[in-house]
């Protein structure tokens, strides 16, 4: 038995070592004893240094409180000599850069009900973080980890949403294994981690979210996750470990395993429900192991860490019971000395108790409900987001009737995503400020939100980030002046301008019409080397112009642009997008009547057409351009196309001469009728050219059927 003296409200590490001698099998225990906490390490000594001598090794997380551990070695019908055992204990300081284990973090968590997590392999980038917070967002902090060639730190700036991060490290260089041979990567790799509190940047709200992530590691980018503490209006406890602890199952004794993480808190005269998730990189599907010992009874989850986030990344939520008179959880993630080839880099560990029900709203329904964006101008336009949960604030899913009201007027129906979020677009008429109710099942929600509408200040104005206005004579002026203004909206009134806008050069700028009551008419718009630019809710019509909106490619290629309820009626092509663009969406739009084709594509993307309307265009609905084309369409209306060449118009076309591969559409649910292309048996029916090309046999989805 080692007496600790010192801090022992502190949290600290403890080093063990055995010597013995005289090992005649492995048929024997390590027991060790630290305060009402009993480990077992079965098996551990096994003549690993040769015949009978062994040395082993242990990490052990000593819990606040303990003043003495005790070690045991329990011998199962063969013999040994033990001769030795020390103890060295050390302080854990809740310091960033700490040596290889966990501890508790550095960063104090806002108060909560409760926390999620969610995460996604880097391997490939970008990634995508999708995740759901059932309540209102306390903080939001952003973790992850990756791999140098050498003893070298990684890279401290990740990139979320286009907007570079730069966080704390709070795992040094840890060597993991050799890795040869690697080619240019040959050598020792070691992994470091990294945190940043994103609260302040606004990217993560109530409801559903999904943010692009990406990260520059010499050696292997492992991965992001993304760890939030959301207020549903209960409180529960929360805790947070964090760092870097490596396990290599072929590494001796301590590298073989990691530093068990214990989370102290007050006992209860009931039972209670927690969460643990855990951020864990560098796993391969295999043996690996998550222990969580609750009041003495230890539970082992094998092979969850399957890269379920992608290669090679796993965000890992296990449901706790707590037994009343329970004070007390423990976790490690270790790889199991008998499975040579698995490693696991753990980053962190989060544990989450639930502090009983919410407040119970009027009428009996729980959940939230938020409207975005929360002031607008008359005749401008507001989404509204409803999240039914349990009464612990958990989403209750897809399938439920939700019924939104609202004094503005309410666009469509109410929109079911599957994941638990429920939408319906509104249109604001009315100046003032409008309560926003929603009822789940036909029992009223006790939350509710509130949409403030203005007046337009002027005809033509721009929007700051702080909400002052600055009024402008025209919409090329408005966008013309918007970097040196600071604006990051553009907003013009009803009526006819014989204008077509370019857009030169800009980033992260919105343009949108206050059209929910009568049209903003104009001539078009043509993008230019930009990104991050949403085009909102103009009518286009020109007939002598080329395309209603022009996306330049090449050297002067745009990426990340939106163009959202527009009407484009009278061009040759509606939307046109030349070879070099990405990441484009062209969602709810009415592009009808144009010479050529509702929407014109060379090449690149990928591009997302959603809920739009192609019809009584001249050749076809969509002409998806060269073979390299990626795009999605889902949900479309695509009628009547090709009357200007009957037998060469479909709803869908693609050019076959320089046809490279492999099939980049995507089909979902897609409404074709009338459409006037010519049939080509097992090629091309009226509606979609060389449906043999199109589909990506790969996809979840049934091929499409002429």
């Amino acid at each position: 038995t080692f007496k600790l003296g010192g801090n022992l409200a502190a949290s600290r590490t403890a080093h063990l070592s055995l010597f013995a001698g005289n090992v005649s099998s492995n048929d024997n225990t390590v027991r060790v004893t630290m305060g009402s906490d009993v480990f077992d390490f079965t098996g551990a000594l096994d003549s690993s240094d040769g015949p009978v001598w062994d040395t082993y090794e242990v990490d052990l997380a000593v819990p606040s409180g303990v003043d003495a551990i005790s070690v045991e070695i329990i011998d199962g019908g063969g013999s040994l000599v033990w001769s030795n055992a020390t103890l060295q204990v050390t302080e854990n300081a809740a310091v960033d850069g700490r040596s290889e284990h966990l501890g508790v973090s550095s960063l104090d968590l806002a108060p909560g009900s409760g926390i999620v997590s969610a995460g996604t392999g880097l391997v490939s980038q970008p990634g995508t973080i999708d995740i759901d917070v059932p309540g209102a967002v306390s903080q939001a902090i952003l973790f992850w980890s990756g791999a140098m060639v050498g003893d070298l730190p990684g890279d401290d700036t990740i990139t979320i949403q286009g907007i570079d991060v730069t966080g704390v490290q709070i795992g040094d260089p840890t060597f993991a294994f050799p890795c040869t041979p690697c080619g240019a990567l040959t050598g020792n790799w070691f992994f470091s981690s990294y945190r940043a509190d994103i609260t302040s940047l606004g990217l993560v709200g109530s409801g559903a979210n999904s943010l692009q992530v990406s990260m520059d590691f010499a050696a292997q980018n492992s991965g992001a996750g993304l760890l939030v503490v959301y207020d549903n209006g209960t409180t529960g406890e929360l805790f947070l470990h964090d760092g870097i602890d490596v396990s290599v199952g072929s590494f001796p004794s301590v590298r073989s395993t990691t530093v068990r993480q214990y989370f102290d808190f007050g006992a209860a005269s009931e039972e209670r429900s927690a969460r643990l998730d855990l951020f864990v990189g560098g796993a391969t599907p295999g043996n690996d192991v998550i222990e969580v010992t609750v009041g003495g009874v230890a539970e082992q989850y094998v092979g969850l860490l399957d890269a379920s986030d992608g290669a090679v990344w796993d965000s890992i939520t296990l449901d706790v019971t707590i037994p009343a008179g329970v004070s007390s959880v423990t976790a490690r993630v270790f790889t199991p000395e008998a499975s040579p080839i698995d490693d696991v880099v753990w980053i962190s560990a989060a544990l989450s108790i639930a502090g009983g029900d919410a407040p119970p709203p009027s009428g009996g329904a729980h959940g939230t409900i938020a409207v975005d964006p929360s002031m607008t101008y008359a005749g401008g336009f507001a989404t509204v987001t409803v999240v039914p949960t349990d009464a612990s604030g958990m989403p209750l899913g897809s399938g439920l009737d939700v019924v939104i009201s609202a004094s503005n007027a309410l666009i469509g129906t109410v929109v079911d995503h599957g994941d638990g979020t429920y939408t319906q677009e509104l249109a604001a008429t009315i100046v003032g400020s409008d309560t926003i109710t929603a009822t789940v099942g036909g029992e009223a929600l006790g939350a509710s939100a509130v949409l403030e509408v203005e007046s337009p200040p002027s005809s033509i104005f721009g929007v700051r980030d702080d909400g002052s206005v600055v009024t402008y004579s025209s919409i090329q002026s408005a966008v013309d002046h918007a970097d040196c203004d600071d604006v990051v909206q553009v907003f013009v009134a009803p009526g006819q301008y014989w204008e077509r806008v370019w857009v030169w050069g800009l980033s992260g700028l919105t343009i949108e019409a206050l059209s929910a009551e009568s049209s903003v008419s104009m001539r078009g718009f043509d993008l230019v080397f930009s990104d991050h630019v949403a085009i909102r809710g103009f009518d286009i019509h020109s007939w002598w112009h080329w395309a209603g909106v022009r996306l330049y490619g090449g050297w002067y290629s745009n990426h990340d642009i939106l163009i959202d309820r527009c009407v484009v009626d009278d061009m040759g092509d509606g939307v046109s997008c030349s070879s070099g663009n990405a990441n484009i969406g062209i969602r709810n739009c009415e592009l009808t009547g144009n010479t050529l084709s509702g929407i014109y594509v060379w090449g690149s993307g990928p591009y997302y057409v959603d809920g739009c309307l192609l019809s009584e265009n001249g050749l076809s609905g969509i002409d998806a351009g060269k073979g390299d084309t990626e795009i999605t369409l889902a949900h479309n209306q695509i009628t009547d196309n090709g009357w200007i060449c009957p037998g060469c118009g479909w709803g869908i076309y693609r050019y076959t001469w320089n046809y490279a591969g492999p099939e980049r559409i995507t089909l979902l649910d897609n409404a074709f009728s009338g459409n006037l292309g010519s049939v080509q048996s097992g090629k091309s029916d009226k509606n979609v050219y060389r449906y043999d090309l199109w589909i990506d046999a790969t996809d979840s989805q049934a091929p499409y059927t002429p």
